[in-house]
């Protein structure tokens, strides 16, 4: 016999209510003769096959899920299911298995797909910026000799010339040009007592 409290029973009600309801139909609920049927009488009932559950409930208010009623609980419903094929069983989890990996092998498909996908277009995008950096260099290149072979012409040079001060002469006097005159000596200072002036009349 086995006892749970009532949150774990009604877990588990949910998981047999949803078994059985897919292969059996409910028989009902039981009779009181029924509340002190021994485990032997279970042991009749699926011996042609049906299984039975059923719900019981002791004196202190917990929920008992067993294909085995105990004698002193309270049998409160009960149902007959018959047992699944082993064959079919197994065909099912043959069918389910090759399926997820069917579904396995897609995916893993396209997650390739995607990733080659991916390298084939930073591959594009590096042949591309490769491809700019030459043309860039090129053109540089084109520029600096363009440069290189370019002639420069420059404006005639013309000596610069300029007046020297009055009675000089520079190095850079213009061909043709007369030299300019000297500035008259001055006479010079005498050397004894100056005489008095001559007084008018």
């Amino acid at each position: 016999m086995e006892l749970m409290n009532p949150v774990a029973a009604r877990a588990q009600v949910s998981m047999w209510v949803a078994v059985v309801m897919a292969v059996a139909q409910p028989v009902g609920a039981a009779e009181p003769a029924d509340l002190l049927r021994p485990a032997a009488g279970a042991s009749a009932a699926t011996s042609g096959g049906a299984r039975t559950v059923y719900m019981q409930r002791d004196a202190d208010g917990k929920t008992v899920f067993t294909d085995r009623p105990a004698a002193g609980l309270v049998t409160e419903r009960r149902w007959a299911y018959e047992p699944e094929d082993a064959q079919a069983a197994a065909a099912r989890r043959e069918a389910s298995r090759a399926q997820s990996e069917q579904v396995t092998e897609r995916i893993q498909r396209s997650l390739d797909q995607q990733q080659q996908r991916a390298n084939e277009l930073q591959i594009e995008q590096l042949r591309a910026q490769r491809a700019a950096d030459a043309l860039r260099a090129e053109r540089l290149r084109e520029r600096e000799r363009e440069e290189a072979s370019r002639v420069v012409l420059l404006p005639p040079y013309a000596r610069p010339f300029g007046f020297m001060p009055y009675g000089q002469t520079g190095p850079h006097r213009p061909d043709g040009q007369p030299p300019r005159p000297k500035p008259p000596a001055k006479p010079p200072a005498p050397s004894g007592p100056l005489a008095p002036p001559v007084e008018s009349r």
